[in-house]
């Protein structure tokens, strides 16, 4: 046990090779960013805007919403709100078949109405 010790010291104090290590350069990375068109519309009376992106099937959803007229009370309760959203059925699903459609890797869009 006492030579694993020493061996473990040793190799410990030994420097790395970093020349192992993958690598990026200047060169590597293009001078300007992709940029994607993107779509604008409205949708029940809600301005939507949106943008088809590379995310090999991942859906993202990022939101505003206007809070300004939630009491201080709501307005604490409001992150609670965010955390169980994904987490309650749907007018068509109950909670499991949701979080199962949610957690899934198929591309799917789902009414919440």
């Amino acid at each position: 046990m006492y030579e694993q010790g020493l061996q473990l010291i040793e190799h410990q104090e030994k420097k790395d090779d970093v020349s192992l290590l993958p690598t990026l350069t200047m060169k590597d990375i293009k001078p300007d960013v992709e940029r994607y068109h993107l779509e604008k519309s409205v949708v029940n009376g809600v301005p939507v805007q949106w943008s088809a992106q590379p995310t090999n099937g991942i859906a993202y959803f990022r939101g505003v919403m206007n809070t300004s007229h939630l009491t201080e009370q709501q307005r604490s309760l409001f992150s609670v709100f965010c955390g169980v959203a994904s987490k309650m059925g749907t007018k068509k699903h109950d909670y499991q078949e949701f979080a199962k459609i949610v957690s899934s890797q198929r591309p799917l869009i789902i009414s919440l109405n």
